[in-house]
């Protein structure tokens, strides 16, 4: 099994890319949308879960308009979403080079794009399947 953690700038590119690796379809009305689910080509399948827009804790307290004291949070620049594949991660799915990609090091113990820095604890928690 892979686990891939994904960041695009933004809405378009992570659909463009989609649609290149064959994760689109198109619904009644003629709109790309990105499937969420479905078989690989060479055995195995895939689960897709678009996130989007991303707050993190901030470690912050802020009041809500009913007096209440709540965590504050701040956006995660882009767009985030976690893909897991069930078997083998083909050869042929790569990313477009605008998305980030994290994938969990057991020799850093923690989530990586570079293979060398680890990543904020919150980004394992990005789509999480549950």
């Amino acid at each position: 099994m892979v686990d891939i953690v994904f960041n695009a700038e933004n809405y378009d590119v992570l659909l463009n890319d989609a649609k290149r690796l064959g994760f689109v379809y198109q619904d009644e009305q003629g709109h790309d949308q990105i499937l969420t689910q479905g078989k690989l080509r060479d055995g195995g399948d895939y689960l897709l879960n678009y996130v989007g827009q991303l707050f993190v804790e901030t470690g912050g307290v802020v009041t809500d308009v009913l007096g209440q004291e709540i965590p504050a949070v701040a956006s995660r620049p882009g767009v985030w979403g976690r893909l897991r594949i069930n078997g083998e991660l083909p050869a042929e799915l790569q990313f477009d080079p605008l998305i980030s990609q994290y994938k969990y090091d057991t020799n850093l113990n923690g989530w990586t794009s570079d293979g060398v820095t680890v990543a904020p604890d919150w980004v394992g928690d990005v789509g999480q399947f549950m």
